[in-house]
């Protein structure tokens, strides 16, 4: 489903709405199901994939930390002028 990759400048939470899947995050897979949540800290290496034999829902929640988080500040700041 998502490829193996990082965020360098923020963390992630992933929902799984439904589905079955496994996740790798810096390290060996585990399983994940509906009505896990999963948190994926700033620059961790990982990937998301469907095992299962329905549609994974998944609800990907980026929040920007370090350098992204001074970028996503500066731009409110230029949009409030």
């Amino acid at each position: 489903m998502v490829e193996l990759h990082i965020h360098p400048d923020a963390e992630e939470l992933l929902v799984i709405t439904r589905g079955r899947g496994t996740i790798v995050i810096d390290g060996p897979a585990n399983d994940v199901q509906a009505e896990d949540v999963i948190h994926v800290p700033t620059a961790a290496e990982h990937e998301l994939r469907n095992t299962g034999d329905e549609l994974l829902g998944v609800l990907f929640i980026n929040v920007p930390t370090r350098d992204g988080l001074k970028k996503l500040t500066a731009v409110q700041e230029a949009t409030d002028t």
